[in-house]
């Protein structure tokens, strides 16, 4: 007898296959999809007729010298000693404090374990943290990564995409190691550091 309307039936080898209208029957496979390739991985073809896109290449790899580790997390808050008693109900260490005058900022580290953060308030109005504060209030906003060659580290991330905010000065809250601040529109500020030696980094 004929298989009623809805449900075909097909027999490969004494095996009924069912039809993909009937209720047993497994999920339909969108055009183009295919359950494995040559390798046995999963993977879409595609649908007969149109040409596969290919994926942009990955950028090459910049050597930007030893990226050795995060120094600290920065965070904005409105006034150093109104938050100082907060961290240390977290478990925070007090460390080095200092008045940047030359970038407007006050400056305070604390330490929880491995992890180090650097508070930076405002020390004048026309202050780079004051505009951050007013739109979205006490944030974490950049990460500082010790590099060994500061110099070599800003030119390749500039050629990567990267904006530099300000050119290698001076921190005299890091032992006045060589900072320089960048930005990338898909990863935001970051800030990077050359130590001159194992202690000039040490902050708390």
């Amino acid at each position: 007898m004929a298989p009623r309307r809805g449900r075909r039936a097909h027999r490969r080898g004494g095996v009924r296959a069912l039809g993909p209208q009937h209720p047993r029957a497994g999920p339909l496979r969108p055009p183009g999809l295919r359950a494995t390739d040559r390798d046995g991985r999963a993977g879409h073809l595609p649908a007969r007729g149109r040409r596969a896109r290919a994926r942009p290449a990955r950028p090459a790899h910049r050597d930007l010298g030893d990226v050795v580790r995060i120094h600290h997390v920065g965070v904005a808050v409105a006034a150093i000693d109104e938050v100082l008693d907060d961290y240390v109900a977290l478990g925070y260490t007090v460390g080095t404090r200092v008045v940047d005058d030359e970038r407007r900022v006050e400056i305070a580290f604390v330490r929880n374990g491995d992890y180090v953060i650097e508070l930076v308030a405002p020390a004048a109005a026309d202050s780079p943290v004051d505009g951050l504060l007013k739109k979205v209030g006490p944030s974490p906003y950049h990460l500082c990564y010790v590099v060994d060659d500061i110099a070599v580290a800003v030119r390749e991330l500039r050629s990567a995409g990267y904006v530099r905010i300000t050119a290698p000065s001076p921190a005299p809250a890091i032992g006045y190691a060589a900072v320089a601040f960048l930005h990338h529109r898909r990863v935001g500020l970051i800030e990077l550091v050359e130590l001159a030696g194992p202690d000039q980094g040490v902050v708390v």
